[in-house]
């Protein structure tokens, strides 16, 4: 059953009516008691409309696929996904998915194209059943951290239907998204972040500029009031603004890199203007593009952020390399097992050259065995 943004905000209402609670006066440091019971499922029992998932859909089959070769490989769901009984709602409803939207995609995928994994494996999942509100719902489904980061433009996305529901405040939009807001910032400000939070533990308040902060919401708010501010001037910018700053987030034609004082330039714009604004900022690339040297065709290196990290380490099979990009997001333990880890490789490629075949021979012997046992 899909649901449009206005409907979830309907709902939300309709439950704190059904329930006599009301949540004006709420503490933004939104927390979920998560206190569930884990049970094996089915999991196409579960309605998974993503009615408030803010992945961008188009990205859902690589990510899908993806996860559809893990699970072949592993045979078992590593974590329970999540599902919830709303607070309210008809004793007959089915229960609505929170977490593990990509998971129930690959499942529903394995039991159409690998039925035999599927009765074996996934027939029944471990699955935590909880029963909370609507609003309760949705801020578990902000967590994303723990399967795969979202990117620049799924942020946008997040913040942008959380201000479509017209009930949330800023504070809470901070305090809710900070986790993503801090997996996107740079080093500086994670770092900075960090310190006043350890500051703000240790002594009960903190300065932010000329402003004492004693609440970490506030300090969230603070934080990354800029990046919301930033998301909001693109909300309120004609539609082929927030098209043109997809584009280019995912790397497709069209794409424009909309920064903060842009963004500022184009609020509140009529389409027409804005896209004359745009094709000039694309007229500009191309003519700066065409009259660079021809023989510079190595371009510039590329560097990779925390979040790209992540995102190559979730998708990573690889052993050895998921030790390396481990080592390059900051985990010493990881960086000290790469010697010993790379002269094992190294003895593997030797032994392949030196005798490619048996080499090939004995690895193909070795899988074999395994499978059929």
């Amino acid at each position: 059953m899909e649901t449009t943004e206005q409907n979830v905000q309907t709902e939300a209402t309709e439950t704190e009516a059904k329930t006599g609670k009301k949540e004006k006066e709420r503490d933004p440091n939104v927390t979920i008691g998560v206190q569930g019971r884990v049970k094996q499922m089915k999991c196409h029992d579960i309605d998974w409309a993503a009615k408030w998932n803010v992945r961008d859909e188009s990205l859902y089959p690589a990510r899908v696929a993806r996860k559809v070769s893990e699970l072949l490989q592993d045979k078992y769901i590593r974590t329970p996904l999540v599902a919830c009984k709303i607070i309210g709602s008809a004793d007959d409803a089915p229960l609505v998915g929170a977490c593990g939207f990509v998971r129930s995609r690959a499942i529903a995928n394995i039991r159409e194209k690998h039925p035999d994994v599927y009765r074996e494996c996934f027939s029944t999942v471990p699955i935590m059943v909880i029963e909370c509100t609507e609003r309760e719902r949705q801020l578990l489904m902000m967590d994303h951290g723990s399967e795969e980061p979202l990117n620049l433009y799924e942020a946008y996305l997040a913040t942008k239907k959380m201000f479509k529901q017209n009930i949330w405040t800023q504070e809470e939009i901070a305090a809710t998204l900070h986790t993503l807001y801090f997996q996107l910032a740079n080093n500086q400000t994670r770092v900075e972040y960090e310190e006043k939070l350890d500051e703000l533990r240790r002594e009960g308040v903190v300065l932010k500029g000329s402003t004492k902060i004693k609440t970490e919401s506030k300090l969230q708010l603070a934080t990354w009031r800029g990046r919301i501010q930033f998301f909001q001037r693109i909300m309120n910018s004609p539609a082929c603004v927030e098209k043109a700053f997809r584009a280019f987030i995912l790397r497709e034609a069209g794409g424009v890199k909309i920064t903060y004082k842009m963004a500022e330039e184009l609020d509140g714009s009529k389409e027409e203007d804005a896209q004359k604004y745009l094709d000039a900022i694309r007229a500009q690339k191309e003519e700066k593009s065409s009259g660079e040297k021809k023989e510079d065709t190595k371009g510039s290196p590329q560097f990779w952020g925390a979040a790209k990290l992540k995102s190559a380490r979730a998708a990573c099979r690889s052993h050895f390399l998921k030790t390396q990009l481990d080592a390059a997001c900051g985990d010493n333990e990881a960086a000290k097992r790469i010697p010993d880890e790379e002269d094992q490789l190294i003895r593997w490629e030797t032994a392949h050259k030196l005798e490619p075949e048996r080499f090939d021979a004995m690895v193909e012997e070795i899988l074999a065995a395994h499978m059929e046992s």
